[in-house]
C-alpha cells in the first residue's frame, strides 16, 4: 500500500514560473528558492519512507545526499540548508564521519534520529559491531536537547552494549515522538518507572512501543496525546499494566493496540466502562485471537471516541457487542474504517450500522464496488416488515478500493448509490477511490475525464486520523 506526501501536488507546479521551460536553461536558470523547494519535496518523502515503513533496503541512499553529489551548485545550496541534513539514520551501511557531517550541517535545527540495528543473529547488524554502535550512541546523545523524534528498531538489547537503557537517567527536552521495537532483552535489573528518559521529557506527545518495549522501555506517558501498543509473538503485558499505561495520561485522543499483548481470556472479566478514556478520539484495533475487539470497546468508557478501526475482524468476534453494548455508549462516533471486509458478514454490517448510528464517513482500503458487502447493503436498501430502511442517514463519505478498469459497470453501481441516497434525502458528499499501484500511471486529466463529480481519487495518508505528523505504517493498516 503506497504512501502519499502530503504536500499537495500543485505546491510544486505552481512554484515554477510559467515562462521557463526546463529543457532551455541549465540549473542556474532557475531561482534557487525553487531548487531548495525540489530538494526539500525529496527530503519529505524519504523522511516519510523513514518514518513509516517497518524496514528499509539496506544501501538506499537519500535524495539528499544524491543531491550534493549531483553538480557543484546542488552541493552548494544542500550544504548550505540546514533542514536539508536533519534526519540521522544509524544502520550497517552509514560511517561515523557521515553522521557527524549531518549533524553539524543541520545546526541549528531539532533531529530526527533512527536507530536499525535488526540482525536476527546476536550481534547488532550485518556489517557493524558493537563498538560501533556505543560509538554511534556516544555521539547522538551528545545532541540529545536537539532531538525531535527517535525511532529504535532492535533485535536484542543487549545488557553490556545498551542503546535503548543509555535513555534511563536522561533528560529529553524537545524530543515529540519516540518509536522502541524491540524483539528480545538480556537479563538484567529493570528500574521503577518510567523506565527511560526518567528526568524528563516535557514535549513528548507520541509513542509507539512495540515487542517488550511496552513492558520494560516505557517512557514518561503523562504528556502523550497518541500512543501505539503493539505484541509480537507470545510477549505480552499484564492486563493491569495495560489499563495503567492507556490510563495515565490525561489527554490521550489516539490509541492503536495491535495484537494480543494481553492475555485474551483477561477481556472477558472486565467490566463495562471500566477502562476511562474520557479524551480518547481515534481508537485503532487489531487481535490475533479476537478478544481484543469486543472486549475493548465494552471495557472502555470513551464518550467522545469519534474514530475507529476494526483490522482484520471477524463476525465472530464482534458478536459480544450486539448482547452487550448500546448505541448509546458511540453517540460521538463519525468515522468507521474496516480495512479488510472478507471476514464480515452483510448481517454484521447491519448490526454495526445500528450500534453506531451516526458514521458519517466509512472507510475499506480493500473493498471495491464490486466486492464490498457495506457497499451493496447501501446500494440496495434493506426491507423490514415491507418498508425500506436507509442504513446510516448521516453518512457523508464512503472510501474504498477502486475497480474501475475490472469491472466494466462500477461506476454504473457508484452512480446507483448515488441515486439512491439522493432519492432518499440523505444524499453524500463524496465517494473516494484510493490511488492503489496499478493506477499511478493515470494523470489527474485521465482521472477527471473517468469520474464524475461527486467521485474522487484520494491517497491512503488523506485518511489517517489522529496524530499522522509522524506517519506510522500501521496507522494504514495494510
Amino acid at each position: 500500500m503506497p504512501l502519499e506526501s502530503r504536500t499537495p501536488p500543485s505546491t510544486l507546479s505552481a512554484a515554477v514560473p510559467t515562462d521557463i521551460h526546463l529543457g532551455d536553461v541549465g540549473v542556474r536558470g532557475l531561482p534557487a528558492e525553487l531548487w531548495l523547494q525540489i530538494f526539500a519535496m525529496g527530503k519529505r518523502l524519504d523522511d516519510t519512507s523513514l518514518f513509516a515503513n517497518a524496514t528499509q533496503e539496506n544501501g538506499h541512499i537519500d535524495s539528499v545526499s544524491a543531491v550534493s553529489h549531483t553538480c557543484s551548485y546542488f552541493r552548494e545550496l544542500a550544504i548550505n540548508s540546514p533542514i536539508l541534513w536533519t534526519s540521522i539514520r544509524f544502520d550497517d551501511t552509514c560511517s561515523m564521519s557521515n553522521i557527524r557531517l549531518r549533524i553539524l550541517r543541520s545546526h541549528p535545527l531539532m533531529l530526527d534520529i533512527a536507530i536499525y540495528l535488526l540482525d536476527e543473529s546476536v550481534g547488532p547488524a550485518p556489517g557493524l559491531d558493537w563498538k560501533s554502535v556505543d560509538t554511534f550512541m556516544d555521539i547522538v546523545m551528545d545532541e540529545i536537547d536537539k532531538w525531535r523524534s527517535l525511532r529504535i528498531r532492535l533485535m536484542v538489547e543487549r545488557a553490556g552494549h545498551p542503546v535503548i537503557m543509555r535513555l534511563r537517567d536522561r533528560l529529553a527536552l524537545n524530543l515529540e515522538y519516540l518509536s522502541i521495537s524491540v524483539r528480545f532483552r538480556e537479563p538484567g535489573s529493570i528500574p521503577s518507572e518510567p523506565h527511560i528518559f526518567n528526568h524528563g521529557a516535557p514535549r513528548l506527545i507520541s509513542a509507539k512501543l512495540r515487542g517488550v518495549a511496552h513492558t520494560f522501555y516505557r517512557p514518561p506517558l503523562a504528556d502523550l496525546t497518541t500512543l501505539r501498543l503493539e505484541g509480537i509473538g507470545n510477549l505480552s503485558m499484564g492486563f493491569d499494566a495495560l489499563v495503567r499505561v492507556i490510563t495515565q495520561p490525561p489527554n490521550l485522543r489516539n490509541l492503536l493496540i495491535r495484537k494480543d499483548i494481553v492475555p485474551p481470556d483477561r477481556w472477558a472479566l472486565r467490566k463495562r466502562g471500566s477502562i476511562p478514556l474520557p479524551e480518547l478520539r481515534s481508537l485503532h484495533i487489531y487481535s490475533e485471537s479476537g478478544a481484543i475487539y469486543a472486549g475493548f470497546l465494552l471495557a472502555m468508557d470513551a464518550p467522545q471516541l469519534s474514530a475507529l478501526t476494526l483490522e482484520d475482524a471477524f463476525d465472530k468476534d464482534l458478536d459480544p457487542l450486539w448482547e452487550q453494548a448500546t448505541p448509546d455508549q458511540f453517540q460521538s462516533l463519525r468515522r468507521l474504517t474496516v480495512p479488510t471486509e472478507d471476514h464480515i458478514s452483510s448481517t454484521t454490517y447491519v448490526k454495526i450500522c445500528r450500534l453506531f448510528p451516526n458514521v458519517t464517513e466509512y472507510t475499506t482500503c480493500r473493498g471495491t464496488p464490486s466486492t464490498s458487502q457495506l457497499f451493496r447493503l447501501l446500494r440496495t436498501p434493506r426491507r423490514d416488515d415491507e418498508e425500506p430502511v436507509l442504513l446510516w442517514p448521516g453518512l457523508q463519505t464512503l472510501r474504498l478500493a477502486s475497480d474501475l478498469l475490472e469491472e466494466e459497470d462500477s461506476m454504473d453501481r457508484v452512480q446507483q448509490l448515488l441515486d439512491t441516497r439522493v432519492t432518499a434525502g440523505c444524499p453524500l458528499r463524496q465517494v473516494c477511490f484510493f490511488r492503489s499501484d496499478d493506477l499511478d500511471w493515470m494523470s489527474d486529466d485521465e482521472w477527471s475525464a473517468l469520474l464524475q463529480d461527486p467521485v474522487q481519487v484520494v491517497g491512503y495518508i488523506d485518511v489517517l486520523p489522529g496524530d499522522s505528523v509522524y506517519i506510522d505504517i500501521d496507522d494504514i493498516a495494510v
